[in-house]
């Protein structure tokens, strides 16, 4: 490729970059580049929406370039005020390793392990004597900190802001420091934490990161970004067949953006598929994705299992079976099976007329099914299986 293409390639996807002159005089320089993305384990289940920065991660390695993904063991213990109204909880060291071991194993369905190094900041943070934390200090400027946007409204409300909070930007930059990357991604609500890194590197003589932020992903509603809270995501983890019937419930307007975010689908070539039927251009997205998370085979055997049971409705010859002594509630069958989230989603599923036993559709989320029953239970559009109750 082309230098002007190139940078297209690596910029596609991204809403703000500090700068893009920056980020070319370094591509012309022939050397790999390393790219950092700062990771607080708070959270461990990862979803398309996480994919995008992920997605352009990737395509930094495909052109050969290093990924450092640094995990914030030691800055989750602070906790990120970024874009929060109050102080958030501390997470234990269990939680941390726990959750750290979940996003290693979600982040690499799409980065190349090979192109991949793990870091934990704990490594150099949780080293640093008292004398060393008062120095660092010395250099990074109060006002600056206080002035963000979420700090600000809170002492505007008269909340409270705790101290440790405002070391979470000093030592997320001091991170830069110690790796000296080039590149570092993030939300856009990083950007005044990567502003002060960029001038904490500047003052220790280092060429100040490049900055490189994700516009947010809508979710499956079509309305809110995507959020397992909104109960409108797909999980990274998700199998071929939920991944690929999901995709196809994507209303029509987010698809541009699925594609353009989630794909490596040439702009003009994205152009001409919006021009389909919707269906079938949503069948091109939705394989496109599973594919690329999943392999090419278990996503071609997804949309063949959607056009059998959700296009033609023929019940799948092969379910799963569940077995139960004396009566049993129907929202705790479906609940039980693990393919919903909450109990809540279900009995909304039931309530709206998603649940058929047999080829009877059932309302009442109360529901108790008696023993002596044998049939099939078909919950939503894409999820059959056999029930007894003995």
């Amino acid at each position: 490729m082309k230098e002007n293409e190139i940078i297209e390639f690596l910029l596609r996807g991204t809403e703000t970059i500090v700068s893009k002159k920056e980020l070319t005089d370094r591509l012309s320089k022939k050397k790999q580049l390393k790219v950092k993305l700062g990771v607080d384990p708070t959270s461990p289940e990862l979803h398309l929406g996480h994919m995008v920065i992920l997605k352009i991660l990737r395509r930094f390695q495909d052109l050969g370039h290093k990924v450092q993904i640094v995990i914030g063991s030691f800055t989750a213990l602070v906790g990120d005020p970024s874009g929060k109204k109050t102080t958030r909880p501390v997470l234990t060291f269990e939680q941390i390793k726990k959750n750290t071991k979940r996003y290693k194993e979600q982040a690499l369905l799409v980065l190349d392990p090979k192109s991949t190094d793990f870091l934990n900041n704990n490594d150099w943070l949780g080293k640093l004597s008292a004398v060393e934390i008062l120095k660092i200090c010395q250099s990074r400027s109060l006002n600056r900190i206080i002035e963000r946007d979420d700090f600000r409204g809170r002492l505007e409300r008269g909340e409270s802001i705790r101290v440790h909070e405002i070391l979470y930007p000093i030592f997320q930059a001091h991170d830069s420091v110690v790796m000296y990357p080039d590149v570092e991604m993030g939300g856009t609500d990083q950007i005044p934490n990567f502003m002060t890194t960029r001038q904490a590197m500047k003052e220790n003589n280092q060429d100040p990161e490049i900055v490189l932020t994700v516009p947010l992903l809508v979710g499956l509603d079509g309305k809110k970004k995507m959020s397992k809270s909104y109960q409108n995501d797909i999980s990274l983890e998700e199998d071929s067949k939920n991944m690929y019937g999901k995709l196809m419930s994507l209303p029509d307007k987010p698809m541009r953006n699925y594609f353009y975010l989630l794909t490596d689908v040439d702009e003009k070539e994205i152009s001409e598929i919006l021009k389909m039927h919707p269906m079938k251009a949503k069948k091109i997205l939705a394989l496109n994705i599973t594919t690329f998370l999943k392999g090419e085979k278990s996503a071609k055997l997804a949309q063949e299992h959607f056009e059998k049971t959700v296009q033609k409705k023929i019940t799948p010859k092969q379910r799963e079976l569940f077995s139960y002594s004396g009566d049993v509630g129907l929202l705790e069958v479906v609940y039980a099976t693990g393919k919903f989230k909450s109990k809540g989603e279900v009995k909304r599923l039931i309530v709206g007329g998603g649940v058929k036993l047999n080829e009877d559709r059932i309302s009442d989320w109360q529901f108790l099914i008696k023993p002596k029953f044998k049939g099939t239970i078909k919950a939503g559009k894409r999820f059959w299986f056999d029930l007894e109750v003995l």
